[in-house]
């Protein structure tokens, strides 16, 4: 009877341990792809097949990177794309999701605001419109379709990542419109002077203009950039940067005056009164400057060195993350062996170096976009004087387990308009900011054509600063500090990208006037 209830027990405890371990283990085996060793693909597009019989060879190394060789660029940047939707296909795709304001098809209502957002700020909208400029004037849209046919050959031919299952979602073929929405977004979240002018605006109402002003004086110096190449001690102390500042106290040098200017304007000699300012403007300003990250790069001329070649050091400096918002990898051509860091979901090399050339970049965080405040009247709006009717257009967002749900997108000639009330992620206080007017937001470079693609595709297989250099001007986001440095010896620095022109610093774009 005894040895009855023994094997009774242990039979039980294999079906709860079976039922326990199966959903996991299936879901484990269902997912799994060979992440180390070689793969061998054929040159899949039938043009390419008609041009060569070439093979791509991809192998990843013990350290996760992949290396990619080929004979030509165009199965070169197959590769790239197979190598990214190999290690990063849910990342890939969650980016265009969240670009193009259509995560709740696959999470359902909980992420129906974000979409609602997003549609409203234009990227699908601008994505779409875009996609026939590059189409008919991209240089290089064999390059791009190459790299979208390989991402698109690895989501339907091999197993998806463990989260399609969780999520109950179906991989679908990413495209040009998703590339890029995916590069735009990238490029807005590097081009955060938006959230400076909010923040802006928040310490005007805690502490008044005036400590304001003395607080981000910064923002009002002018450089000489076309004469100056080398800033000064003046300039770095006005900066804060000629020694390091750990925190703003009352040995700070905010204030110029003998007499503080309190919040509410008034002045005092006060020291407890002083140290009640301090201790706001402490308050406020938290920890937003001390440990926030800042991108470093730099580039040394061959005269300098041990070697007497040129040397540039990069770090972008963004956040760790899981994965990271980077993929790193490196491609092997007949002339040309290319080590780049590149954002997944698109081709671009944000930094590297080949044969020939090393680049790398920072961003600029100039001003390249605006917070409105608009005069609305039922479907017009005000602009010096005069009514104007608002662009009203429609979009439907799919919701999983709900009926779909149309939004209605009004802008004005500035862009569109978002409400009173600016989301906390778009700010540096992580909070909601109230406005007393419906803001839109007026962005730079979408109000341009995307022509990144040119440039980035040009600098990474370039011989030399002739290769890339006049298609700088295609880049207009996000914003950056390029420098660069060849074989031959040549290093330089360019800033490119995008910014407004205006009559005004330091707050909201008046939108119902002229500036």
């Amino acid at each position: 009877y005894c040895s009855v209830k023994v094997c009774l027990f242990f039979i039980k405890l294999f079906l709860v341990i079976f039922l326990f371990l199966s959903p996991p283990c299936y879901l484990y085996w269902k997912t799994q792809n060979i992440y180390t060793g070689n793969y061998y693909l054929s040159s899949f597009n039938s043009e390419y097949e008609i041009k060569n019989n070439d093979t791509i060879r991809i192998y990843t190394d013990e350290y996760g990177f992949p290396h990619i060789k080929s004979n030509n660029i165009e199965d070169a940047y197959f590769g790239l794309g197979f190598a990214q939707a190999k290690n990063r296909l849910w990342q890939i795709d969650m980016n265009r999701r969240i670009a193009r304001g259509a995560l709740s098809e696959i999470l359902g209502n909980k992420t129906l605001q974000s979409d609602i957002f997003l549609r409203r700020l234009g990227i699908n909208e601008y994505s779409i419109k875009q996609t026939k400029h590059v189409e008919e004037n991209c240089e290089y849209l064999n390059i791009l379709n190459a790299f979208i046919e390989g991402i698109n050959y690895f989501g339907n031919n091999f197993k998806l990542p463990i989260e399609y299952y969780m999520t109950s979602s179906e991989f679908k073929n990413f495209t040009l419109t998703d590339m890029i929405a995916s590069c735009t977004f990238f490029g807005l979240t590097m081009s955060q002077d938006y959230s400076m002018e909010v923040f802006m605006q928040y310490m005007e109402k805690k502490l008044g203009k005036e400590i304001t002003k003395k607080i981000l004086r910064f923002k009002d110096i002018d450089f000489p950039f076309w004469n100056t190449t080398i800033i000064s001690d003046e300039e770095l102390k006005k900066l804060f940067l000629y020694k390091k500042k750990e925190k703003f106290d009352k040995k700070d040098e905010i204030h110029e005056n003998e007499n503080e200017i309190k919040p509410n304007g008034k002045k005092t000699n006060n020291e407890n009164e002083k140290k009640e300012n301090n201790d706001d403007v402490n308050s406020i300003l938290g920890n937003k400057f001390q440990n926030s990250g800042a991108s470093n790069c730099w580039n040394v001329d061959g005269s300098l060195t041990s070697s007497g070649k040129p040397l540039l050091c990069n770090d972008p400096h963004l956040p760790n993350g899981m994965p990271g918002l980077l993929f790193i990898g490196k491609i092997y051509l007949p002339d040309n062996v290319i080590s780049f860091a590149s954002v997944p979901g698109t081709p671009i090399m944000i930094t590297g170096s080949n044969s020939y050339i090393s680049w790398g970049v920072t961003t600029e965080n100039t001003d390249n976009s605006d917070f409105c405040e608009e005069l609305v009247q039922g479907e017009s709006y005000i602009k010096d004087n005069k009514k104007y009717p608002l662009e009203i257009t429609k979009e439907e967002i799919l919701i999983k387990g709900s009926a779909p749900v149309e939004v209605e997108i009004q802008k004005t000639k500035n862009g569109p308009i978002f409400g009173k009330k600016v989301p906390g992620f778009l700010t540096l206080m992580n909070q909601d900011f109230e406005s007393s007017l419906p803001l839109s937001l007026r962005v730079a470079f979408m109000k341009k054509n995307f022509d990144a693609f040119d440039f980035y595709i040009k600098i990474s297989t370039a011989h030399s600063k002739n290769d890339f250099l006049p298609y700088k001007s295609k880049l207009s986001f996000p914003n950056i500090n390029l420098h660069w440095i060849t074989k031959d010896g040549e290093i330089g620095y360019d800033a490119v990208g995008t910014i407004t022109v205006k009559n005004y610093k330091n707050r909201f774009c008046h939108g119902y006037t002229s500036e």
